[in-house]
């Protein structure tokens, strides 16, 4: 059960760490990284003021710098390993995508700061904290009380059996939804 409900969870936590990095509340500005290596030419942006553009734009400009390096570095490594076809992927004993070297140490030198800085901030630890009580919460509610679940999920628990269908109904919830269901399940006013 907690395998599936802190799976979950690390997706959603994803925006917390980009919001709390851009605006530094709290946390120890991030130098290691840059969103411009250097055979990607900087594109200067006029300054953004609006915080949910200037996240939208880093969020943005980091993944689209981690697509094309994937993409660069595999099609590099395809072309010099002389790998063709399906059963040549298969037949090779290495993984063939990966990120360049390059980018890979960028990512641990980043993994290793936002777990120092930012994982470890008592402000996450307090939502991490929070958030598997709220998950926990709703799993424990849709297992007592399977019928509690929409049509479609009580099918699928006879497929996949209770756990199994318990978290895949909560692993489709948006934050949104999630805190939806939560007040349906637990506060007597709200509508069902």
């Amino acid at each position: 059960m907690r395998h599936c409900l802190v799976m979950a969870y690390k997706v959603a936590k994803c925006p917390f760490v980009v919001n709390n990095i851009i605006t530094n509340q709290g946390v120890t500005p991030y130098p290691i990284i840059s969103p411009y290596p250097p055979h990607i030419p900087h594109i200067p942006y006029p300054v953004i003021n609006n915080h949910d553009i200037l996240i939208a734009q880093t969020v943005r400009t980091l993944i689209n710098m981690e697509v094309t390096d994937l993409l660069e570095n595999t099609l590099s490594r395809l072309k010099r390993e002389g790998i063709k076809t399906v059963k040549d992927v298969r037949n090779h004993p290495n993984l063939i995508v990966s990120f360049s070297p390059a980018l890979s140490e960028q990512k641990r030198k980043l993994q290793n700061f936002l777990f120092k800085n930012v994982y470890q901030h008592y402000r996450v630890a307090r939502m991490s904290d929070k958030a598997m009580r709220f998950l926990e919460e709703l799993f424990i509610a849709f297992i007592n009380n399977p019928k509690q679940l929409p049509a479609e999920y009580q099918r699928w628990i006879e497929e996949a059996g209770l756990y199994q269908g318990v978290c895949d109904y909560i692993a489709g919830m948006t934050d949104r939804f999630a805190q939806d269901e939560y007040k349906k399940l637990f506060y007597p006013y709200e509508r069902v």
